[in-house]
């Protein structure tokens, strides 16, 4: 399958390369597309809709285009795929319906369409529950299904998230590419590293994706005793997603959490829900050698045959990218290097990946890699 990638900070220019592409005798029908809020989605739907480009995208809150990091950016990865192999949807989140519920209204459109399809995801709305979303998927397609993706970003804004494609943007949807996987293969893995630190703590009141009480005790007075952390918006933001809580699940699995701001009541709101009863442990940012171990799972996976790719997409936590400042783009060139093919991506607001123990699941302070693979 051929594939290119194009970025620029300017919607003009964006458009001169995408055509500079076109006259080499690339013939892309499909786009995949990351842009800071600061880029009217509007321009860049009209000019993939003139070259008859399908296109699915989402805001962000950075950008990355083979070992580049960018800000205030567009790009996108140019595919051609063939004919009858992918089908893209973007849904609005209704009144009466919840992340959850939409997710599943949209899986089982991919199940009139394929009877084998791997998906890659893209949710908008800051106050939605990534994890409702992976289960609305799994609950029609199985456990089994490759599922990757992120949260929309807002250049840490915190205010409007969207998904698009060459017709909808919508600041409270869900944007899904689902791909014949007897065409197209999706494979991926989803890393983290940070450490737990502490005592093993219980989750003693939360609703959805909002926690109240650990141990007995108000949320975002626990992180304030922990860490230090106030309640002011932006340090939450900024500060919090250094102190993720590890999750251990029933099912022996762990995921980390990371609060983005707190409520009036003294609760914390993560993009994934916690349920009550759940074990949690407060955990540390990663020091710089984290990077190279990342890099090297990395290679390891790639290291087998199977797990070839025609193209990459990089869903990295903007935590991240605040815990590493700009050694970031260590790990970015590290990840990429390992296959050296065209690659784009985006810092997100929680990630969508498989871990090494295998199934998809919704994560934080991850860097989630999607590869994707036309079969012979």
């Amino acid at each position: 399958m051929n594939t290119t990638t194009i970025s620029s900070k300017h919607i003009q220019e964006f458009e001169e390369r995408l055509d500079v592409r076109l006259s080499t005798g690339l013939r892309p029908n499909f786009a995949i597309v990351f842009s800071s809020p600061k880029q009217a989605i509007s321009e860049i739907q009209a000019i993939m809709s003139k070259r008859n480009i399908d296109l699915i995208g989402c805001t962000s809150a950075g950008e990355i285009v083979d070992d580049l990091v960018l800000e205030h950016a567009i790009v996108a990865l140019l595919l051609e795929v063939p004919e009858g192999a992918y089908k893209s949807y973007v849904q609005h989140i209704e009144p009466g319906m919840t992340a959850g519920s939409t997710a599943e209204l949209m899986a089982t459109q991919v199940q009139l369409s394929y009877t084998q399809p791997s998906i890659l995801l893209l949710s908008s709305g800051i106050k939605n529950d990534g994890s409702e979303i992976v289960k609305g998927i799994q609950h029609v397609l199985g456990k089994d299904v490759t599922l990757v993706g992120g949260l929309a970003g807002d250049d840490l804004q915190l205010v409007k998230t969207e998904v698009y494609n060459n017709h909808i943007a919508s600041d409270n949807g869900i944007a899904i590419v689902a791909f014949d996987a007897n065409i197209i293969a999706l494979k991926g893995l989803a890393i983290s590293g940070w450490k737990s630190i502490g005592p093993v703590l219980e989750v003693t009141r939360s609703e959805n994706n909002v926690v109240y009480e650990i141990d007995n005790t108000p949320a975002m007075k626990l992180y304030n005793r922990f860490v230090g952390l106030s309640d002011q918006k932006h340090i939450v933001l900024e500060e919090g997603v250094k102190y993720p809580l590890q999750v251990y699940r029933e099912d022996g699995t762990t995921v980390l959490r990371a609060p983005l701001f707190s409520t009036d009541d003294g609760g914390l709101m993560f993009p994934g829900g916690i349920k009550e009863g759940e074990k949690v442990h407060f955990c540390v940012p990663p020091d710089f050698d984290v990077i190279d171990s990342t890099v090297q799972e990395f290679a390891n996976y790639g290291s087998n045959a199977n797990n070839d790719a025609d193209a990459m997409i990089l869903f990295s936590c903007f935590a991240r990218h605040i815990a590493f400042g700009p050694m970031i783009r260590k790990e970015i060139q590290g990840i990429r290097a390992v296959w050296n093919k065209p690659m784009i991506g985006f810092f997100t607001y929680g990630e969508i990946g498989n871990t090494a123990e295998g199934g998809s699941d919704f994560h934080n302070e991850t860097c989630s890699l999607l590869l994707i693979k036309e079969k012979k």
